[in-house]
Order: C-alpha cells, then structure tokens, then sequence
C-alpha cells in the first residue's frame, strides 16, 4: 500500500508479517518483545529533501508491532541485521494455513 502527496512524500508499507519462528533472542529495541504469531508490517515514507550532500538522507524503516503497537524505526542495515534473528511468513497465508 502506497500514497503520495503534492510534497512529493510517498508512504509505503509491507503487507501483514507473522513471527513464525525466534532463531535467536535479543535485547535488541523492537524485537525484545516478538513472539511466535506476533503480527508485524514495516513502513518506510519517501519524501523530497533539501539540505544533504546529495539530496537524500537515510531512509528510516519503521517496524511496527501490530499486536502492541510499538513503533521502532531502523536503518536498513540494522533492520536486515535484526530480521535475522527470527522466521516470518505472510500473515494471510500463514492464517490460511492454521485455521486462524
């Protein structure tokens, strides 16, 4: 799902995820708290800057915690860091797939 607007900002998020599996725990902000069949999405918002060296900042990516709420914001490289640490398919189809 995405949206743009006439600032040039466009907002998109993933679909539903499910945790499906933990690989490993962690301390680590935003994934301390994910258990097996928490639902998540990560949203990432576009948007026109003006000011840095090449005209683009580092993109934050926000991972929220569907079934909480909690909203922690990562780069890329600590959000694929992170996704390591646990096993997750989309949610429709996992719901599909168990009866949910």
């Amino acid at each position: 799902m995405s949206r743009s607007d006439e600032h040039g900002q466009i907002d998109m998020a993933s679909e539903v995820k499910v945790v499906t599996k933990i690989v490993k725990s962690t301390k680590a902000r935003g994934f301390k708290n994910l258990k097996v069949g928490t639902r998540f999405k990560t949203y990432i918002n576009l948007k026109v800057t003006t000011g840095a060296s090449n005209g683009n900042y580092a993109l934050m990516i926000e991972l929220r915690n569907l079934d909480t709420d909690e909203r922690t914001g990562f780069s890329q490289n600590e959000l694929t860091r992170f996704l390591n640490l646990i096993e997750f398919q989309d949610y429709e189809w996992w719901k599909a797939a168990n009866n949910k």
